[in-house]
């Protein structure tokens, strides 16, 4: 049986401003980019590099995660079920404000 593997999102666009991402779906930056492939290396490195089935959420940066993973430990084709279900929390009104600007809406 293959293991299973919870891997965190790595850095998106509104991460940078400090603000929430939520369901806004920014793209990766270059430094959520290098820590995806830094992951996927350092999975390579521990011995995982075959896994029977992918599970993510709809958003892209997800999604980019996910593939840029899956290409590095040779698995680009690896199927992969994407549920809206796995998206991270909707912050409503929130999302894409930074923690200061939330606070202000808040008073």
């Amino acid at each position: 049986m293959s293991p299973a593997l919870s891997l965190p999102l790595v850095e998106p666009d509104l991460t940078l401003l400090s603000a929430r991402n939520s369901w806004k779906n920014p793209a990766l930056t270059e430094k959520g980019r290098g820590e995806a492939l830094t992951g996927a290396k350092n999975l390579a490195a521990a011995g995982y590099t075959h896994f029977d089935v992918a599970f993510t959420s709809v958003l892209q940066r997800a999604n980019d995660t996910l593939a840029i993973i899956l290409k590095e430990i040779g698995q680009d084709d690896l199927e992969t079920f994407k549920d809206q279900a796995l998206n991270e929390r909707d912050y409503g009104d929130l999302t894409g404000l930074n923690k200061d600007e939330g606070a202000s809406c808040l008073l």
